[in-house]
């Protein structure tokens, strides 16, 4: 967002620019071309999806107490493991090759089944949480996510690491959007988030 002039976001040329720049103050990229942009007053544009009567509650809201902010850190744990598990596999495979003797495409399987299940439920798992209850999918993923995990560590053949690591990639899309989604609730002061 830095390359892009703000002659081209006034003029209205680049889409993408504007649906970029609109959530930030327009003065903020003012400053960094010339002088002649700095002269013209232009109206800040900002996103928001909040009526100002919630705009306000959140304002005046409470500010986070040290209860929230051990909340934050107990949220950020499964949103870390899902991330982390994305990876790790990579170190793990010349011992999982030595172990288990996967064929090439198991091994591609083995390394691809999880990130493709994890970013294709994402969105649906995030409605289902919204449908649901995004406590009850958080508990639901952390317990699904912790039984594959355990089934991948004591896999006795490659199917079963890949029926595990499919489960894991279930388990981590369940987690990724209720945990977000709780984490963002929690924090409704302006300030805190």
């Amino acid at each position: 967002a830095t390359g892009l002039r703000a002659s081209s976001f006034e003029r209205g040329n680049n889409w993408l620019a504007y649906s970029v720049l609109s959530y930030v103050p327009l003065h903020a990229y003012a400053v960094r071309t010339n002088s002649r942009h700095l002269s013209r007053k232009q109206p800040t544009m900002a996103i928001d999806h909040q009526s100002s009567e919630q705009r306000i509650a959140a304002a005046s809201a409470p500010r986070a107490d040290r209860r929230t902010w051990l909340g934050l850190a107990v949220l950020t744990l499964p949103v870390m493991l899902v991330s982390m598990d994305v990876s790790v596999l990579y170190l793990a495979i010349p011992s999982i090759t030595s172990a288990l003797d996967p064929s090439a495409s198991e091994q591609l399987w083995i390394l691809d089944i999880y990130g493709f299940l994890l970013a294709g439920l994402l969105i649906t798992m995030g409605n289902v949480s919204d449908r649901i209850g995004r406590r009850k999918i958080l508990l639901a993923g952390a317990v699904v996510f912790g039984v594959a995990s355990t089934m991948a560590a004591f896999a006795p053949s490659a199917g079963v690491l890949i029926a595990a690591r499919a489960l894991m990639g279930l388990g981590g899309a369940t987690l990724l959007p209720s945990s977000l989604s709780l984490i963002a609730n929690m924090f409704v002061h302006v300030r805190d988030r």
